[in-house]
């Protein structure tokens, strides 16, 4: 009884020393913790999870009962007419779903018969508040987009201004991209991504030559003892494959418009860049892993932010 009230206080300091801005027109939402934007426009699964990278988010995740219920209320709200509104997630061709936004896979709430075997997007339904398959190409809905907040300091001036090498303690600024860049360790894909996410940041995306050198660069290893899981030196980036329409995205939702030259197919699930002297792919080259290897510790992974 005591510690319902400790809290309310605890929000309300905390929301006084912390200015929230939601981005792109998105609104702040307590119960969620992040930026909703809802978008009354009826599109395809690729055109809604493309409208809302631009934005800077991912179309929403789901992983509980309180969410759903709370997700279904969004859309009564945002969509009287229609009801109906995408989920940010994909089945690959074995019918393995997952979260556009590497969100852990905790939760389902399918209607009857569903997912139904050849649909690879889904939606929330407001008539039963419950999942449905969909075409991801032929179907349509409108959507809402999930936007992570930027906060400041609301006791001291906002730094407007950003200056080369004003990157937090441990991480790296590379000048011609005007970033920082963290390299971890021993994580996997969605593990590493949700760390990045914890610092305001994302898994790395690459787009120049002279970047994938940097990053190469920020772990290269002449070690060719085991690391992890039977791997000597490999660095996970922000890349992941939707294999419903067969493009390769990034996590920060930037434009994959850069890959150097691969050391094997690229029908894998994520790419990783080869930094160590003992592989047979040469430095710098990415390879892919295949879905089977989601879950798998990884030696090295980074993360990237823009100031």
């Amino acid at each position: 009884m005591i510690l319902y009230p400790l809290f309310i206080i605890l929000i309300g300091y905390l929301q006084s020393i912390l200015a929230i801005t939601c981005p792109n027109g998105s609104e702040w939402k307590d119960d969620l913790g992040y930026c909703l934007l809802p978008i009354n426009t009826q599109v395809n699964y690729s055109a809604a999870t493309k409208a809302c990278g631009k934005v800077g988010g991912h179309l929403i995740s789901i992983h509980n009962l309180f969410e759903n219920i709370l997700f279904s209320a969004y859309v009564d709200e945002y969509f009287p007419k229609t009801k109906t509104s995408w989920l940010g997630m994909h089945a690959d061709q074995f019918q393995v779903w997952a979260w556009d936004d590497a969100s852990k896979w905790d939760y389902e709430h399918w209607a009857k018969q569903e997912p139904f075997d050849g649909n690879y997007c889904a939606q929330l339904h407001l008539k039963d508040q419950l999942w449905h398959s969909a075409d991801c190409d032929e179907d349509k809905a409108a959507f809402l987009c999930g936007i992570q907040p930027q906060t400041t300091d609301s006791t001291t001036p906002a730094i407007t201004t950003k200056w080369p090498g004003k990157c937090p303690t441990e991480w790296s600024y590379f000048d011609k991209t005007n970033a920082c860049y963290y390299i971890g360790a021993n994580m996997s894909w969605t593990d590493g991504e949700t760390y990045c996410r914890s610092q305001h940041s994302h898994l790395v995306s690459v787009h120049s030559f002279e970047e994938n050198q940097f990053i190469l660069d920020l772990k290269y290893t002449t070690d060719c003892d085991v690391v992890a899981n039977d791997w000597i030196s490999i660095t996970l980036l922000g890349s992941y494959r939707d294999y419903h329409d067969q493009t390769w995205l990034w996590s920060d939702g930037t434009p994959f418009d850069y890959a150097p030259d691969l050391c094997n197919d690229e029908f894998g699930r994520h790419f990783m860049i080869d930094n160590t002297k003992c592989s047979m792919c040469q430095n710098g080259t990415w390879f892919s892993v295949l879905s089977d290897y989601d879950n798998s510790i990884y030696p090295f992974f980074a993360c990237k932010f823009v100031l």
